[in-house]
């Protein structure tokens, strides 16, 4: 079950933001874990929510995803067929970037940036090169993730984002 940070930035970005994000887009790389051997196995390509709170079967034992505390939000910024998604996830990273203070994530990744609580900001080089190109990734710790007194000021700035 995802923190209330995570709920209610769900509810912002659908009741606020793009209709996109309301939506499901198709994903390409569909993976599953096999019940019986626990190894990955390809899907086909189909449809997948573009707000993303619970861990993907690739994702490691301790992700924030795992413990409710971090939302992937799909805006594909390497794919130039949708070069609106690309424009629409800088916007959305720059309201979080904007107000982290306020929001007191842990971090917020996308397209090679990551904004931090520590750094301010910094450029990804952490992660591989395709890291983070196809969504926004924010996550909370624990002890923050239960606090929304951020709402209405982040509400009104993803409102004033997407008019």
């Amino acid at each position: 079950m995802a923190c209330p940070a995570i709920e209610s930035l769900i509810f912002i970005l659908k009741e606020y933001g793009p209709p996109i994000l309301s939506g499901t887009y198709i994903e390409e790389n569909r993976m599953e874990k096999d019940p019986t051997t626990g190894q990955l196995r390809k899907l086909p390509p189909g449809p997948l929510p573009r707000l993303q709170a619970a861990a993907g079967p690739h994702k490691a034992e301790g992700d924030p995803h795992d413990n409710g505390l971090a939302l992937d939000i799909i805006l594909r910024a390497s794919d130039p067929r949708f070069p609106d998604e690309k424009a629409m996830g800088e916007k959305l990273y720059k309201v979080f970037f904007d107000n982290m203070k306020v929001m007191q994530f842990v971090s917020a990744k996308y397209n090679h940036k990551e904004c931090n609580g520590t750094n301010g900001w910094s450029t990804d080089t952490q992660y591989s090169d395709k890291k983070h190109e196809t969504h926004i990734h924010i996550h909370w710790k624990f002890e923050d993730s239960r606090k929304t007194d951020w709402e209405e000021a982040i509400a009104g700035a993803v409102s004033a984002a997407f008019p």
